[in-house]
């Protein structure tokens, strides 16, 4: 490492790149500073080759912070200040089971977290887009670390004298979710937002790509998205039932999902385990006494067959449905819709008036019959779902059947809630276990995401953010945010979504529609430790178009800033990047 430190006020240079840095870092085992000239070496330069891996001074503990978020203990062996090999977690007696302490040995991404720190694909300097390209087109020429801070302030004094603190916005990733000062989730909690609320605060965004419809949905039917039976109570599930949910691609680990199924699958071998997914995936190959395969999207019509079936042959508990639910049955609609209403804006509005009427009957009763408001739409048989899930009737009395004889574990994975009528799949996963009575029993389950033990808690290494200190009081969905850089004045709560938000996070909707409003375009976007940008939206083309739009009072983003150790397509469409440091 280098010997000398040149200041900033009160902060080293050293101490800069470590924050900088620290978008994509837990710890940072080696750094990214330029070289002082260019015929000597960098003292901080990745090294060529690796040293003896069985030689070495030192084992420290690490982890693997990517998005999978199974946070998988790392041993790192460090021989004069070099990682020379990564090992995983081989303590402890290994046992699985509730308060057990099981060893939770990271996958092949986790394991080769060395090849990334030494990789010589790393950006190691600031980047500057060549003047006259354009965004996207990846032509960067190298800047020091001086030109490109002194580049980013000036931008960002600008921006903010023209048009106030609302034209910021911080792009929120998960590349690296899983560290502690530098996790990339959730962006209010990162040191960009504690940077821009000690400024002024930035436009903050509500809900995700991962999750953006299940996170309102779920909350209908057991009070929030992420509530499950912990997944070591599956050994006392007679049936395990996975909705999209392949873990064996998306938890990779030895302390995710993948594992555990395996642990249930020998301690309960008599367990069904099904699993409905268009793809025959790993997990249905690892663990799955049955794969159904079902046409993409269609979860809703699925669920809507196995309960017409149910319900059309008396196997429901009818007073289980009146005591616990509202709006299934057709007598009862009316009275259940008010008695349901939100009494605050805070979650889906609300009718002020209070004279919110019902004209048709739109119960789930009347659905599955066909009648009252669906009239016209047939009724919602085993048969009528195999037209459009692409199962066969009796498979869908089978599978219906299974959630009668249970207990009966129901785990959906985030696939079936990215489509258009996602909320609509999320919720009806969830309906199937909460109307077969499958909720709150040990081996069963709400139908969210896979359950895992533990105790939230305040790190010592946290830093404040000072979320009171943000003075933009309105949020943009995920989803919508960049119709902020092509024209924001068409952007209400009406036409886009747009929500009042406090110092907490929590939103809440207009009580009067069209009073909630964006007051700057976005002009500054700050991006660290992800692709999203140019990796999740739906139309990437239309994205590239919309971060190239020419830099007018009211539409064009001026500035894109992104943090990262890699050359990311997010990044190729950047103007400045700084380089990352791994964990």
């Amino acid at each position: 490492m280098g010997k000398t430190a040149q200041t900033f006020g009160k902060i080293s240079r050293r101490s800069f790149l470590g924050l900088a840095g620290a978008t994509g870092v837990g710890v940072a085992l080696t750094g990214c500073a330029p070289a002082a000239k260019q015929e000597e070496p960098a003292a901080d330069s990745l090294p060529v080759t690796g040293g003896d891996p069985l030689d070495y001074d030192t084992v420290s503990w690490s982890s693997c912070h990517v998005n999978c978020g199974s946070r998988c203990p790392l041993k790192a062996y460090v021989k004069e200040g070099q990682v020379v090999r990564i090992d995983i977690d081989s303590d402890g007696d290994d046992e699985f089971g509730p308060g057990k302490i099981y060893q939770m040995r990271s996958c092949v991404r986790g394991r080769t977290n060395r090849q990334r720190i030494y990789s010589p694909d790393r950006i190691q300097k600031p980047l500057k887009r060549v003047e006259g390209t354009k965004r996207g087109e990846g032509k960067y020429e190298e800047i020091t670390w001086d030109e490109a801070i002194d580049l980013i302030a000036t931008t960002m004094k600008e921006i903010k004298e023209e048009y106030g603190n609302d034209a910021f916005y911080i792009q929120y990733g998960t590349g690296v979710l899983g560290g502690t000062v530098s996790k990339s989730w959730h962006p209010d909690q990162t040191m960009f937002a504690r940077l821009m609320n000690l400024w002024g605060g930035y436009l903050r965004q509500y809900a995700d790509y991962s999750t953006g419809q299940i996170t309102w949905e779920m909350p209908l039917f057991n009070g929030d998205a992420w509530s499950n039976n912990e997944v070591t109570d599956l050994v006392n599930s007679k049936n395990i039932v996975l909705f999209g949910n392949n873990p064996a691609n998306t938890r990779m680990s030895g302390s995710a999902m993948q594992y555990l199924l395996t642990q249930v699958r020998l301690q309960n071998p008599e367990a069904t385990i099904v699993v409905v997914d268009p793809h025959l995936s790993d997990t249905a190959v690892g663990v799955a006494n049955r794969w159904i395969p079902i046409r993409p999207g269609t979860d809703m019509a699925l669920v809507a067959g196995m309960i017409q079936y149910l319900f059309s042959a008396g196997k429901l508990d009818e007073q289980l449905i009146r005591d616990k639910f509202v709006g299934f049955f057709s007598d009862s609609f009316a009275d259940d819709v008010k008695a349901a209403e939100p009494t605050s804006t805070a979650f889906m509005g609300l009718d002020k008036s209070g004279k919110l009427t019902i004209k048709e009957d739109m119960s789930y009763e009347a659905y599955l019959a066909g009648t009252g408001a669906y009239k016209g739409t047939g009724e919602k048989t085993p048969e009528w779902a195999a037209g459009i899930t692409g199962i066969p009737a009796d498979t869908i009395r089978e599978l219906a059947d299974l959630y009668m004889d249970g207990p009966t574990a129901t785990i959906q994975g985030w696939g079936p809630q990215r489509h258009s009528n996602g909320g609509n799949n999320s919720r009806a996963i969830a309906m199937i276990a909460a109307i077969t009575g499958n909720v709150g029993i040990s081996g069963g389950g709400t139908g969210a995401r896979e359950g895992v033990g533990g105790v939230p808690f305040a790190t010592p290494t946290a830093i404040p953010c000072f979320p009171e200190k943000n003075t933009v009081g309105v949020c943009v969905s995920f989803f919508d945010w960049y119709q902020a850089i092509e024209d924001y004045t068409v952007m209400n709560d009406a036409t886009w979504g747009i929500r009042a938000i406090d110092e907490t996070g929590v939103t809440s909707y207009a009580e009067e529609p069209g009073t909630l409003k964006l007051k700057a375009p976005i002009k500054f976007i700050w991006n660290y430790g992800s692709n999203v940008m140019m990796g999740q939206h739906a139309d990437i083309n239309d994205s590239l178009r919309i971060y190239n739009l020419p830099d007018e009072k009211d539409s064009g983003v001026r500035m894109i800033v992104t943090v990262d150790p890699w050359m990311t397509p997010t990044a190729m469409a950047s103007d400045i990047i700084l380089p990352g440091t791994t964990p």
